[in-house]
């Protein structure tokens, strides 16, 4: 009995560990919790799966992601391409229901780097985000090399007509 307990807790240790290392970056009440992207070599295309937290009295409307590793990017919701996603406030949108289709890679995503990209909400200011290469990748702390003269702004699209509050 006394090894059960034992297991248990250090179960719930590793567990609050792995939580604490995974990153986190958040902007006017909104979070964006351990934001990853699947290793892909240039010229392929990937899927990128944030957990976005609405932490604000509104709700916030995710209107388009923008990298310049990537010629195309589109939001899909629930498999589906979608212009739009809304998040209610006090909300949370899991990457089993929000992806993001990076197509025409510029460069290599290698796993342990980082994507930078950028999300861009209505009526609020553009957020930043470091999307970890690989889904076991915790906290990155190397970017990949962009193409030069490219920036995040730049590049990137969404995809056909929908919308979706959370």
């Amino acid at each position: 009995m006394k090894w059960q307990a034992l297991v248990l807790g250090l179960t719930l240790a590793v567990a609050a560990a792995a939580g604490a290392l995974a990153h986190t970056e958040q902007q006017a009440g909104i979070m964006v919790t351990h934001p990853w992207v699947a290793s892909a070599e240039a010229g392929g295309d990937t899927t990128g799966h944030p957990t976005i937290v609405n932490r604000g009295e509104s709700a916030i409307e995710l209107v388009n992601v923008t990298s310049a590793a990537a010629e195309r990017v589109h939001l899909l919701l629930d498999g589906q391409s979608t212009e739009t996603v809304t998040v209610g406030n006090g909300k949370t949108l899991s990457p089993k229901r929000l992806e993001i289709r990076f197509e025409g890679l510029k460069v290599d995503l290698p796993t342990g780097k980082a994507l930078p990209v950028t999300l861009h909400f209505a009526d609020r200011e553009p957020m930043d985000v470091h999307m970890a290469i690989g889904r076991d990748t915790m906290n990155p702390q190397q970017v990949v090399k962009l193409p030069q003269g490219h920036h995040a702004e730049e590049s990137g699209s969404h995809g056909a007509s929908g919308h979706h509050e959370d």
